[in-house]
């Protein structure tokens, strides 16, 4: 029932975000003072604007960088944080992604949300910051000329889990149309009993009293099992279908909070249904992969050369 009426009250919210647009102005814009910057290279001012708020909840803010001189469509990339749904912060951007900038062709932008057990929060709170976050973007950014058109959705560990679920099962609702997924260290399906029974953060108690945050539900490991379908319906395996999103998942082998047998059966389904996606295992490594300067390196080129192919970026024109 609860995500019945999530659907709704989104449907909902795009219908007054697009009626909202309209008169944002960029006299509006520019109240939210962003510090910017002339990048002679390639003839771009990028700004960039700092805890943003997109809501009442001193959560509800975000980080944006905005080519505010590109007057064509572009694309946006946004980060979601991890933390296992209850912690984490938008600025861990800087230590998965550190490349992650904005240039001409693109903006991007890290989001902070309502974190699952603070206020009576859980995760169909946190998928309706997703909505008003990308539709605050893209009115704000609407206010500086900028046509946002195409979204990548980029994210690790929980925030990995959101970036899939939400491009998955949500993305005929977002304001701004995905087109590719790229996250590390994910959670595809929370139905894994190595996810529950042989996760490095705690026993299987401790998991249960984390979902119970996470799903608003008091869960124990007495009762799962009558848990088993709204798992599922929160799983992003699970809403896989021949129009999904191009998918990359980085992944450790030796994940022991994230497993490693969930990358392998989203990979199964990605397959089946002949979604363009990589899934890849890097050996010896586990849940913070990414803190290893030379693998960071290799996930930033990997994203880098995702945006140019998802967002459809030509090569600069040599002139001779």
């Amino acid at each position: 029932m609860r995500s019945r009426i999530f659907s709704l009250f989104l449907s909902v919210l795009i219908l007054i975000s697009s009626i909202q647009v309209i008169g944002f102005t960029k006299n509006e814009a520019a109240t939210n003072e962003g510090n910017c910057t002339a990048k002679p290279e390639t003839e771009t001012v990028i700004c960039n604007f700092q805890d943003i708020a997109y809501g009442s909840n001193p959560r509800q803010t975000f980080d944006l960088s905005l080519p505010i001189d590109n007057r064509d469509e572009i694309g946006l990339v946004v980060f979601l944080h991890g933390g296992g749904w209850a912690s984490g912060d938008k600025s861990t951007v800087k230590y998965s992604f550190s490349n992650l900038n904005s240039n001409k062709d693109y903006a991007t932008a890290s989001i902070n949300y309502r974190l699952a057990g603070e206020e009576n929060a859980d995760i169909y709170d946190i998928l309706e910051d997703i909505t008003t976050a990308l539709t605050h973007i893209k009115n704000m950014s609407g206010g500086y000329g900028m046509n946002i058109t195409k979204l990548i959705l980029c994210g690790h560990s929980a925030g990995g889990h959101l970036a899939l679920l939400y491009s998955y099962k949500y993305s005929k609702i977002s304001p701004i149309t995905p087109v590719g997924t790229f996250v590390t260290a994910s959670v595809p399906d929370l139905t894994s009993e190595a996810f529950f029974k042989q996760n490095y953060l705690g026993d299987e108690k401790y998991m249960c009293s984390l979902l119970s945050k996470v799903c608003g539900v008091n869960i124990t490991p007495e009762n799962r099992a009558n848990y088993k379908n709204l798992f599922r319906e929160l799983s992003p395996v699970n809403f896989v279908t021949p129009d999904s999103v191009p998918t990359v998942l980085v992944h450790g082998k030796n994940d022991t909070i994230a497993p490693y047998s969930g990358a392998v059966l989203l990979d199964d389904v990605l397959t089946e249904n002949r979604v363009k996606h990589e899934v890849i295992g890097i050996e010896n490594v586990g849940h913070g992969a990414l803190k290893n300067a030379e693998k960071r390196k290799y996930a930033e080129d990997l994203l880098a050369a995702c945006i140019k192919e998802w967002f459809d970026i030509k090569p600069a024109e040599t002139l001779i």
